[in-house]
């Protein structure tokens, strides 16, 4: 047996820190028509270019000090308060489609940002000021996979699975499409099964 070198470790003494990204599919017009078709197109209060508009970060670590490619950022306070609106108003439309009669106890804790991986996503952390539990969404640039993926968990999972797009990608996703589904059916049943579903909605919609 042997094992192969770890190239960050060589070039970089970074160890194991990911080295390669997935490749980005657009959303073509036949997808976004569906996507219209199921009321995923909704135009939200604040958009991925707005959050990129922050005036700095601090590098989030883990409990042993290791960078976790996530930054903790800080906006102007002239933005902040039209952000943290918009952002509070997103998560009502995630999880009560609109509905704004409860939002006054919400609050944004945190935005974070990640350097690393292709929708390079903003992680929103929204919190209850009476009982201190929060929640988190996510911002990301649109990828025609991911979404396929969320998709896909939608239609398999018992459970609801909220996302939008307009031109960006807002989920409300806890644990991904594959883990649910690994968790759901037999490991090589479901990668089989799966990977047919998937290769076909690739070809109805990329034709």
């Amino acid at each position: 047996m042997s094992f192969t070198e770890n190239k960050n470790d060589r070039e970089t003494k970074e160890g194991d820190k990911p080295s390669r990204k997935k490749p980005m599919f657009p959303v073509n017009e036949v997808l976004r028509q569906y996507l219209k078709m199921h009321g995923r197109e909704v135009k939200l209060p604040v958009t991925y270019k707005s959050l990129l508009n922050y005036t700095w970060s601090t590098p989030i670590k883990d409990k042993n000090g290791k960078d976790t490619l996530w930054e903790k950022l800080s906006y102007d306070s002239r933005d902040w308060d039209y952000i943290r609106e918009g952002l509070v108003k997103i998560y009502a439309i995630l999880k009560t489609e609109g509905d704004f009669s409860f939002i006054s106890h919400l609050d944004v804790a945190r935005v974070d940002y990640c350097t690393f991986g292709n929708s390079h996503p903003f992680r929103i952390r929204i919190v209850n000021k009476f009982n201190d539990n929060y929640d988190h969404y996510y911002i990301k640039i649109a990828d025609a996979s991911r979404i396929y993926g969320l998709e896909l968990e939608h239609i398999l999972s018992p459970n609801r699975i909220t996302f939008f797009t307009c031109g960006n990608l807002v989920s409300h996703n806890r644990f991904g499409t594959w883990k649910f589904v690994l968790n759901l059916f037999e490991p090589l049943a479901a990668y089989r099964g799966i990977y047919l579903i998937y290769t076909s909605i690739n070809i109805l919609f990329e034709g």
